[in-house]
């Protein structure tokens, strides 16, 4: 039996499904989750296995022996595959509306984005090129049309005819091999919890597994409040149009008076305005003295006897708090929030950065002094670049010959004979595989783990400096250990290709990647992204970045089709792809179910500068309660 629980906003089936889950023998019940916090807290009970939605097809595939039939492509190799296929198209003359886009920066990345967005509506060319044809769009319309058409033809072929498939495939893999009727599964039952849409391939995969095992899932969906199922609704019609059997459940949670009144209120039919008895705002006047404030608030309610557990803090984008965990550690308070730090701004990074943009620019003075001052140069080469630096006063070196001559003979630069065919080597046109060997073959040379660890013992670097130097070095092999696998995987391993073509990539991926300086934990202070948090209560609620531009969290659309053109796509032929409206009703949602989750005590904060003031969202939520019971308090 499928059945659909349609839930009041902040409720949750989550702990009726692990309840329930437990009366199956371990493993075959299986409670899918959205994330890791929603994990942790369906595995603290130890009764039931749990997952994330991605996990069921590789999981599904691995089980019926088909693991060794796929492999999953990297974005940088589908963005490769693409940009290699734009370029194809391009010379034989089959582009013109899209000709003079192809050598641009981040077209490739946007167009990579949009076909993924049509495989994960689960659109196939046929579908998509009838739909376009069926549009009926005159003069350079319909040539964007049929070339849009034509690149995500050609681009599917090019997967469907590799060993490889991305995210998207392994689920029509999967759903293929369930809808031949003889798969094999571990589960009779799965739970579906805290989930708020399900894409189009999702439900494909959900339908199909409805043949094999018993179904139910968890939803928020209230026809009273329309504003706040508009985010929810398709989902809930889907799952109704696949047989789903609704069971609408009731209010369970206890809240204080108003913040009970604020749900039911919320975006309904009342007008009565609320005495605000739990609900703080807070207004300061910049990004590092609202956290500040929320830490203070924080310490106050610590001292007051309450635990840890039972706070939690919310933002949009925790991207937008890389120093929250430093100050949680200035004030003493214990966090769940992992310490990162930029791995480009690393010292082995950065070393290589200057030493890749030396081998582009090998004639360039200025680039080869960057990379002499670098304090690498110092402990790999013996080069005393203080000395070197001095001597920019009084010296004037027109080439690099010169200026490492100089080195080599005033400045203990000996070896920098070494550092110098390193990069003339590296200015040669290699293969991925021979640019990957070369940089590990310098790496090992370098022996830089024996060096640090030296420096360590020697009272020279700290513990944490230790770990996250040595953190550096994994993730520069694992870099290019992905460079080389998205050149295999776009059918480009042989290509001899330039520096500059591997500093573009080592540049891109860089930007992507945090070093951990102290490990995610599951105690202490909760801090998390409110999409990510539906279904949750706790008695203390700190929502930060109440600020215009933050909260909502408005994408600009992507300009391959605007908003106007994807409804009348729609229209012309169920394409679905995603419009601006549909975002803000999600944000809307994210909001909504972020006020929920709070039980006793209710804070808003933002920051209000010459560029922004308080979002829209806290406007609005101010219209809800009697104005003098709510006053805005200023923190400096």
């Amino acid at each position: 039996m499928n059945t659909l629980y349609t839930l009041p906003l902040g409720e949750t089936k989550r702990y009726d499904f692990i309840q329930e889950a437990g009366c199956y023998p371990y493993g075959q019940a299986l409670i899918v989750v959205p994330g890791k916090y929603f994990r942790w807290e369906v595995n603290k009970a130890g009764t039931a296995r749990s997952a994330i939605i991605d996990y069921l097809p590789n999981e599904i595939l691995r089980i019926n022996n088909q693991e060794g039939n796929f492999i999953r492509i990297s974005r940088a190799a589908q963005e490769m595959l693409l940009e290699q296929i734009l370029l194809e198209l391009e010379a034989a003359g089959k582009l013109t509306y899209f000709a003079q886009l192809v050598d641009k920066s981040g077209f490739t990345k946007t167009f990579a984005s949009f076909l993924s967005e049509l495989a994960r509506g689960g659109v196939t060319t046929e579908q998509l090129t009838t739909a376009l044809s069926s549009w009926g769009r005159g003069g350079s319309l319909a040539q964007k049309d049929m070339e849009v058409a034509l690149i995500y033809a050609v681009y599917s072929e090019r997967i469907k005819n590799s060993t490889y498939y991305d995210v998207d495939g392994l689920y029509r893999l999967a759903i293929a091999l369930l809808d031949k009727g003889k798969a094999k599964l571990p589960w009779q039952k799965l739970y579906f919890t805290e989930f708020y849409q399900f894409n189009s391939l999702q439900l494909e995969l959900i339908k199909s597994l409805s043949k094999y095992c018993d179904i139910a899932v968890g939803l928020f969906y209230d026809k009273t409040k329309p504003a706040l199922a508009e985010a929810t609704r398709e989902a809930y019609e889907d799952l109704q149009s696949l047989g789903f059997t609704e069971v609408k459940e009731k209010t369970t949670v206890h809240r204080e008076q108003d913040l009970q009144q604020l749900m039911d209120n919320w975006h309904g039919s009342s007008n009565d305005l609320i005495i605000a008895k739990h609900v703080q705002v807070r207004e300061t006047y910049s990004l590092d003295a609202e956290m500040r404030l929320v830490l203070s608030k924080l310490k106050d309610l610590l001292l007051a006897g309450v635990k840890q557990e039972e706070i939690i803090c919310l933002v949009r984008h925790l991207d937008d708090y890389n120093g929250f965990s430093d100050l949680f550690t200035e004030y003493g308070i214990p966090t769940t929030l992992a310490k990162v730090t930029n791995f480009s701004g690393q010292l082995l990074p950065d070393f290589l950065t200057r030493l890749f943009n030396t081998g582009l620019n090998p004639q360039d003075v200025e680039t080869w002094q960057k990379l002499l001052a670098h304090p690498l140069c110092k402990q790999l080469y013996g080069l005393d670049n203080e000395s070197l630096e001095e001597s920019y006063n009084d010296n004037f070196f027109a080439t690099p010959q010169a200026l490492l001559k100089y080195a080599k003979q005033e400045c203990e630069g000996e070896k920098l004979s070494n550092l110098d065919a390193l990069v003339r080597s590296l200015g040669k046109k290699h293969t991925p595989q021979e640019y990957k060997e070369e940089i590990l073959a310098a790496l090992q040379n370098w022996n830089l783990l024996k060096l640090w660890g030296d420096s360590f013992s020697k009272d020279e670097l700290t513990l944490s400096e230790l770990k996250v130097m040595a953190a550096s070095s994994k993730a520069v092999e694992d870099l290019l250990q992905a460079f080389l696998l998205s050149f295999e995987q776009s059918g480009q391993s042989e290509t001899k290709i330039t520096l500059g073509d591997f500093l573009d990539f080592w540049q891109e991926q860089s930007k992507e990647i945090l070093l951990p300086v102290t490990e995610e934990k599951t105690k202490g202070v909760l801090v998390a992204e409110i999409a990510n948090m539906q279904g949750v209560t706790f008695p203390y609620v700190f929502i930060l970045g109440m600020r215009e531009g933050v909260f909502p969290s408005v994408k600009q659309e992507n300009w391959i089709y605007n908003d106007v053109e994807r409804e009348e796509l729609f229209r012309a032929g169920g394409v679905p792809l995603k419009i601006s409206q549909v975002a803000m009703d999600q944000e809307r949602y994210f909001f909504a179910a972020a006020l929920a989750i709070a039980t006793k005590e209710l804070n808003l904060s933002y920051f209000a500068d010459d560029a922004a003031g308080a979002s829209s969202y806290l406007e609005n939520f101010k219209s809800y309660f009697d104005t003098d019971s709510l006053p805005v308090e200023k923190w400096s």
